[in-house]
């Protein structure tokens, strides 16, 4: 079934409220000494990882989940990292990638670009804002504002560079979902004095 942050239990109908801890982000390098001796390091790839925590839960209502939660290895469980997961500007509509570059090119759409063209929508995107691109499933993080005026080219600027070079899509900013696996094959039930009941999930990004 998948791990899920959304949704009542049985036991009190009550809508949960889980939070983000921890966000991270992992840039994998490989360390080299060349020929000259020279210390180098080569940038491999990068990763999203962030924990999961719960609200105060009755025992019967952690175990229902934690019964159902994604197990290493079943890879491609989708989760909005809570309170970070949608846009914190004003933005609206749909917003279009141009599959185009600039003359600098200060903007393109191939695999490593950091500042892609966009169009369409309204309202702004502000720096910090996590997007995905509905052609594949690594997400990214603004390092700037964009103010998105609905008729005329924007352009968005993203950490990491792109994964791959993109195509006709469009952008995803809020309930940005990450693709992730659990770190962990142990999720641990915090019994609290109250006869409550909290846990944590460790998740790292699967690309």
């Amino acid at each position: 079934m998948g791990f899920s942050i959304t949704g009542s239990y049985g036991d009190t109908g009550n809508q949960v409220s889980y939070t983000t801890l921890n966000f991270r982000s992992i840039n994998y390098m490989l360390n080299n000494i060349d020929s000259s001796v020279r210390y180098t390091q080569k940038y491999l790839g990068h990763r999203w990882a962030f924990t999961v925590q719960s609200p105060p839960l009755l025992r019967s209502e952690a175990f229902q989940n934690i019964t159902n939660a994604n197990r290493p290895g079943d890879l491609g469980t989708n989760v909005v990292p809570p309170g970070i997961g949608s846009t914190s500007g004003t933005a609206s509509g749909t917003i279009t990638v141009q599959l185009s570059s600039s003359t600098d090119p200060a903007y393109n759409y191939v695999k490593g670009s950091k500042t892609i063209a966009v169009s369409g929508g309204s309202g702004t995107l502000k720096k910090g804002d996590l997007i995905r691109f509905s052609d594949h499933s690594k997400v990214y993080q603004l390092t700037s504002d964009t103010n998105l005026d609905g008729s005329s080219t924007d352009t968005i600027s993203i950490f990491p560079g792109l994964f791959q070079t993109l195509t006709a899509s469009t952008v995803s900013y809020n309930n940005v979902s990450i693709k992730v696996d659990q770190i962990s094959d142990e999720i641990e039930l915090q019994a609290g004095v109250d006869g409550y009941f909290k846990y944590q999930v460790d998740f790292i990004e699967v690309i």
